[in-house]
């Protein structure tokens, strides 16, 4: 399995791994998830979702814990996170 950017945001360098995820060529699961947090603010591009047949799937196992680890990227994380919480709505 491989776990790739969906590009949500459209972050370039998202939208790159997320070209290469999909034209590896090779028998292998691709599972996309919904770059948090920018999935907060924008949706996925839904031509891709329909194309590459996604189907939505709900992810709160540990989200409470992710929070103090997304805390460490000390270069991005007071303008991803204003007011200093980082939610802990499911990754999709």
């Amino acid at each position: 399995m491989i776990l790739a950017p969906l590009g949500v945001g459209r972050h370039v360098d998202h939208l790159i791994t997320r070209r290469a995820a999909g034209e590896l060529g090779m028998p292998i699961r691709t599972v996309y998830y919904s770059d948090f947090p920018y999935s907060l603010t924008a949706a996925p591009e839904v031509g891709f979702v329909r194309r590459a047949g996604l189907v939505p799937h709900p992810w709160l196992l540990g989200r409470a814990e992710n929070a103090s680890r997304i805390a460490g990227y000390r270069t991005q994380f007071a303008g991803l996170f204003r007011d200093g919480t980082v939610p802990t709505r499911p990754e999709i």
